[in-house]
This record gives structure tokens, C-alpha cells and sequence, in this order.
């Protein structure tokens, strides 16, 4: 069963003869929309509960993950706030006799095959750098490696792209894919893709967004956390609203001086630490002084009281 199909006719109806296993196909499709993940759970639980079929849900997101993060604008419609808590409910019940895998992308061995045939035609350097920034922009997603292996091809027999040419290239023939990808996300994940793409570091709190990102390939840890892309890092920096980037910037500050602060603390104690257990002896000779110090200013201020007291005896006893 094809969601795109069903959301866009607005028919949810499962045939009275429904195959024993049944493929949910496009499941991520509408879902931020309240009234279509109603209408995909009521399926779901028909084919699971009532008709006791076997189910396989094809998504690019995971729902359960996608529906918690956006209660309740993404569960249900209203104002009562006890309906998505429940309809949440409901998915994980559902959702619990699933396991979670990866299908193999028929694309990697395609998109393989284009680069060999190139590389052992075009044994130019020129061309080679070329291949590499193809293999570097789109070997990440089916979609990209649709738009790569175009790309080679059209230029087999030039010099190729240069790296920014080719990242622009990219962003206006993977636009639609890259809005597509947006809207999939999470605001929990568009914040760590907008720190990414802004400053190259996203915040430790979002490791759960973090985990759902790089299990969707859009960030990997080839060098250090990175977004899968140049051409993508671009898109998610100059294609957002002013007013989301904003709060989005208010909350980076806010979580930098909540990390400063707490890694200057972290360094104070280790420090106070190293020189408690390394200075020992250091420790023992400024514990010497402060107490000496302390009987030298106690004598020395009892001494002034004597002074001060004896010149007043003698001041009142003269006539």
C-alpha cells in the first residue's frame, strides 16, 4: 500500500481480501499532519489487531521518534492535551512488535559501477579531482546518487566541475530533495543541522536527535560530526526563516554559557584536585604560614588594644 496514494485521494479503506503481508510504502508522507497520522495509526491497528497481518513499514523517518518529538501539533488537532498523550500511547503499543532495520540501497552498487567506467576511461588528474568531489557531494543518499551519476555522465567527455560549480549544481537539482529532507526533521534535528551548518558543533543535550540524524546518513562522523554535504550544509544555512534562526541562535548562547560554565567548574575542581594529591607538601607549607600568619596578627592586634587602652588610663589620670 502506497501512503502518497492513499493521503492524496484521502482513502484509507483496506480491501476485504488483504494479503497476508502487507508493505506500508512512503509511511513518512504527511507526517506533521494531526489528521493523516490518525487515519495511518487506525490502518495500522486494523492490519495488526483485527486482521492479524504481517506488516512491514517502509519509512525514512522514524515515526514513533518524529510523532514524541512534535506532541501535540503532530499527533492530534485541539486543545485537549490529554488526546495526544493517549493517540502517543496508542503508536508506541503498536509500534512495539516492530524491529527496526536497513534495507540495502540498490543505488551504491550503481552509482559504483558509473564511477569505475569513468575512472577507467579518464585517467586525467582533472577529472579525477572531479570524480572525487562527486563521490564526496552525493555518495550519501539514493536521491544524490540518482543526481550524481547524472552529473558524471553529462560531463564524461570534459574536464568536469569545479567544487563550488558542482555544490551549486547540486543545490539547484536537489532542491526539492533537500525540502523533502527538512521537512522530515524534527526541530530537535533542525536545530543540531543549523548548528552544524552555522558554527560546526551541535549541542551534547540533542543526542538523541544527534542518533536519529547520522542513522539517517544526513550527518556522519567522518571528520568529526559533520553534515553529509557542502551542498546541504548550504541549503539548511540560507534557507531558513529569520525568526526560527533567531530563537535558534538565543538557545545556542544559551547552551554556551551553560557548557562554559559548567566545563570552568569541572576544571576547577580537577585542578583544586591535582594540587591537593600532586602539591601535598605545598599544601602543608601554606597551611604553616596561614596559621602563623594568623597568631602573628592576633598578638599584633591584642598588642594595639593594649596601646590604645593604656593611653587612655593615662590621658584620664593626669590632672
Amino acid at each position: 500500500m502506497d501512503f502518497a496514494q492513499l493521503a492524496t485521494i484521502n482513502e484509507w479503506k483496506i480491501g476485504l481480501s488483504s494479503p497476508d503481508i502487507v508493505a506500508l510504502n512512503h509511511f513518512e508522507l504527511g507526517i506533521d499532519d494531526p489528521d493523516i497520522n490518525l487515519n495511518k495509526l487506525k490502518l495500522v491497528e486494523e492490519l495488526i489487531y483485527v486482521r492479524h497481518r504481517r506488516v512491514i513499514i517502509l519509512s525514512t523517518v522514524d515515526p514513533l521518534f518524529y510523532l514524541s518529538q512534535g506532541v501535540p501539533a503532530a499527533v492530534a488537532s485541539g486543545k485537549d492535551q490529554t488526546i495526544p498523550i493517549q493517540l502517543l500511547d496508542r503508536w508506541a503499543a503498536v509500534l512495539a512488535s516492530f524491529r527496526k532495520m536497513t534495507i540495502e540501497d540498490i543505488t551504491e552498487k550503481g552509482f559504483q559501477n558509473v564511477v569505475s567506467s569513468l575512472r577507467r576511461r579518464r585517467s586525467d588528474d582533472e577529472f579525477r579531482i572531479f570524480i572525487n568531489n562527486v563521490i564526496r557531494e552525493c555518495n550519501h543518499t539514493a536521491q544524490l546518487r540518482k543526481i550524481g551519476a547524472v552529473i558524471l555522465r553529462a560531463h564524461r567527455k570534459d574536464n568536469g566541475l569545479s567544487r563550488d560549480v558542482l555544490v551549486q549544481e547540486l543545490l539547484d537539482r536537489a532542491d526539492a530533495y533537500y525540502r523533502v529532507l527538512w521537512s522530515t526533521c524534527t526541530e530537535n534535528e533542525r536545530v543540531v543541522l543549523y548548528q552544524l551548518a552555522a558554527d560546526g558543533w551541535a549541542n551534547f543535550k540533542n543526542e538523541a536527535a544527534i542518533n536519529q540524524l547520522k542513522r539517517r546518513k544526513l550527518v556522519n562522523l567522518s571528520y568529526g560530526l559533520r553534515i553529509m554535504n557542502e551542498s546541504f550544509r548550504q541549503f539548511v544555512l540560507h534557507s531558513q526563516y529569520r525568526v526560527e534562526v533567531e530563537a535558534w541562535e538565543r538557545e545556542e548562547e544559551q547552551s554556551v554559557w551553560k557548557s562554559l560554565k559548567l566545563s570552568l567548574g569541572v576544571l576547577a575542581i580537577v585542578a583544586a584536585a591535582w594540587l591537593f594529591y600532586s602539591q601535598e607538601q605545598f599544601f602543608n607549607s601554606l597551611v604553616g604560614y596561614v596559621s602563623a600568619f594568623g597568631a602573628a596578627a592576633a598578638v599584633l592586634v591584642k598588642w594595639i588594644g593594649d596601646l590604645r587602652s593604656g593611653g587612655k588610663s593615662t590621658e584620664s589620670a593626669r590632672p
